[in-house]
């Protein structure tokens, strides 16, 4: 236990505890113990920490995605097709793309 504890001190404590949940509310299999080994609870907290970044960013995506919609909703003169911008555009992208010896 204590070779568990120092090692898990250097984990975010939030990622731990919610493996930690995770594990302690599942069945145990067929002969398995019921303290995990120590694969078993570092493949959790990964799994924990993992799912936490994916919706930190997804929390961020989302605000970013309403903050442009409501810059959209406010000033809709900035969104206004303009043809003779879009043909400065893909001249410019194909300048560089052409740089790089892609053919467009």
């Amino acid at each position: 236990m204590d070779l568990y504890a120092s090692d898990l001190m250097e984990m975010e404590l939030a990622h731990v505890l919610s493996a930690l949940e995770s594990l302690s509310c599942r069945r145990r299999a067929e002969g398995e113990t019921a303290f995990p080994d120590w694969a078993t609870v570092l493949e959790q907290v990964e799994s924990c920490r993992i799912r936490r970044v994916i919706e930190e960013r997804q929390a961020k995506e989302k605000a970013e995605r309403e903050e442009l919609e409501k810059h959209r909703r406010e000033h809709p003169e900035e969104y206004v097709f303009d043809p003779e911008e879009h043909v400065r555009f893909i001249a410019e992208f194909r300048e560089r793309m052409a740089k790089k010896g892609i053919d467009v």
